[in-house]
């Protein structure tokens, strides 16, 4: 902020500087031409002038008066805006609530994934067994040696 003030005095500085060194250099080269103006009228013009100077440097003030003031508007602005964000408890609930429910459903979707692939493990497995188990004979003895095994 004091940048942004120190470099409006100086363009003002300049600008005043600047229209001044106009000023002079018209009342020099006025004062140069021989003898067409008298005393008095050099007085009047060197009022004129020094008027002029005088009416423009208070416009400078007042618009520098007037650029500290929004300056100081903007800045009370931004301090309030800080302010209602740092102390509103009910954003920060919120974001929590958001943040809770996040980590759930990212719970629920590893969980989900999990048993999704436990199952397709299990249909392989029974598969696999069912592709490895030798196929139930047809003897005609096989159906005695079944009831014998289970006798014992």
């Amino acid at each position: 902020m004091r940048a942004v003030l120190a470099a409006f005095a100086i363009a003002s500085a300049l600008s005043f500087a600047s229209n001044a060194m106009a000023a002079t250099a018209a009342s020099s080269a006025e004062a140069s031409s021989p003898g067409l103006l008298t005393e008095a009228e050099q007085r009047q013009r060197d009022r004129e002038k020094l008027l002029g100077l005088e009416e423009r440097f208070e416009r400078q003030r007042q618009e520098a008066q007037a650029t500290q003031q929004a300056l100081a508007a903007m800045q009370a602005r931004l301090r309030e805006a800080e302010q209602a964000r740092r102390t509103d408890p009910a954003i920060y609930g919120l974001m929590t609530i958001v943040v809770a429910l996040l980590i759930a459903v990212g719970v629920l979707v590893f969980r989900l994934s999990r048993a999704q692939s436990q199952r397709k493990f299990i249909d392989e497995a029974r598969a696999l067994k069912q592709d490895l188990s030798p196929a139930p004979s047809r003897h005609p003895c096989s159906a005695r040696c079944r009831r014998a095994s289970r006798r014992r």
